[in-house]
């Protein structure tokens, strides 16, 4: 059975708020069972015939798939997801979203919007979904998922 390890150990980030955590802990979470389902399918592919072609298959396969989760690429989509958003929503709304990536923790972005906006963010960001990669439309769907919660959360 394959282990996953978490490369960077929670006691090593720094959360600056529940909501960062959460988000960690779910993305995480995504990831590694994408990474097991990875496995399995892989190894039902290749059978027995399990050798060093193999795990280079295997290695390139989660290559790939780790791709969508670089910053530079969050960062590419939350662009385009802000200007969706914006062209979606009323005038008067425009201004109340904006994303920021954090400077020192690249994986971070805050992202603030009005209540009266939040539907439209997520509408932006499922309108978004079918062009990702696999692994940035997994995390922008936990992102949406977790302004859904937190909005019905705090604002019901």
């Amino acid at each position: 059975m394959l282990k996953l390890t978490n490369p960077l150990p929670q006691q090593q980030l720094l959360f600056t708020s529940m909501v960062d955590k959460m988000l960690y802990d779910k993305i995480s979470e995504t990831f590694n069972n994408f990474l097991k389902l990875s496995f399995n399918s892989f190894m039902t592919i290749m059978g027995e015939d399990f050798g060093i072609s193999a795990i280079d298959k295997l290695l390139e396969m989660i290559e790939e798939k780790k791709l969508g989760l670089d910053p530079d690429v969050l960062a590419y989509w939350f662009k385009i997801i802000e200007s969706d958003a914006k062209s979606l929503c009323p005038e008067e709304l425009r201004d109340s979203i904006s994303i920021k990536q954090d400077p020192v923790l690249w994986m971070k972005f805050q992202l603030k919007a009005s209540k009266r906006a939040v539907p439209f963010l997520i509408q932006a960001i499922e309108k978004n979904l079918p062009s990702m990669p696999y692994a940035t439309r997994l995390y922008f769907m936990k992102v949406g998922e977790i302004i859904e919660e937190e909005t019905s959360r705090f604002y019901v």
